[in-house]
């Protein structure tokens, strides 16, 4: 797995050098004088004074490179700056008292909800067939797919691991919840105007254990 790589802006070149520490070889730190021309930086870092954290951040945001990124501000928490932060565009806050192992958990949590965020509005390709989670919107060969609210959840539910086949009991879990009662006969009638709509051969079936999707597409 690559290193994530983390810019930080503001530092002394002692804190920078305790960064690196910390990091323990699982992330790159650069500096905010670096070329960073070739890099993909995943996360900014920032250390401020409380008389210019405002005009920090906003440096930090006005350029389109690092626009989209987490911001997380590096400083003692001061309860009476962290809304005048939030709304200026700080994501996140790590208090310089916490622990090395502590500042790297936190760092590592954060980069991991990103990604998992990042993961679930990708859009998902089976064959002909995309999906957009974040529109939650299904086309085949560039065409509106018209699904129900379950098809489209059966859809995206088996569409997470391609590999896998989900039990009829799993799926009854994840869409329709514990303590709704569905009929045996209901999944398959679902299945079958879901085949209907986007193709037979997306979704194979293992007798007696339940659906997935069809991994050769």
């Amino acid at each position: 797995m690559s290193k994530k790589n983390l810019l930080l802006s503001g530092f002394s070149k002692k804190m920078f050098l305790k960064f690196q520490k910390i990091a323990e070889n699982e992330f790159n730190f650069f500096a905010e004088t670096d070329n960073l021309t070739d890099e993909k930086i995943h996360m900014v870092i920032i250390h401020w004074k409380a008389n210019d954290v405002c005009e920090k951040v906003q440096s930090v945001l006005k350029n389109n490179f690092f626009s989209t990124l987490p911001v997380i501000l590096y400083s003692p928490v001061n309860e009476t700056l962290i809304l005048q932060c939030f709304q200026n565009g700080i994501d996140d806050f790590i208090d310089e008292k916490l622990s090395n192992e502590v500042i790297k958990a936190k760092i590592k949590a954060y980069l991991n909800c990103k990604n998992r965020l990042k993961a679930g509005k990708k859009k998902i390709k089976i064959g002909t067939l995309v999906i957009n989670p974040k529109k939650r919107k299904v086309t085949r060969k560039g065409v509106d797919v018209d699904l129900t609210k379950i098809e489209y959840d059966i859809l995206t539910l088996l569409s997470q691991d391609r590999t896998k086949i989900f039990s009829r009991d799993e799926i009854y879990k994840q869409i329709w919840g514990n303590k709704v009662i569905v009929g045996e006969r209901t999944l398959d009638v679902h299945m079958n105007n879901l085949r209907k709509k986007i193709g037979k051969n997306k979704i194979r079936t293992k007798k007696g254990i339940g659906f997935g999707i069809n991994p050769d597409l």
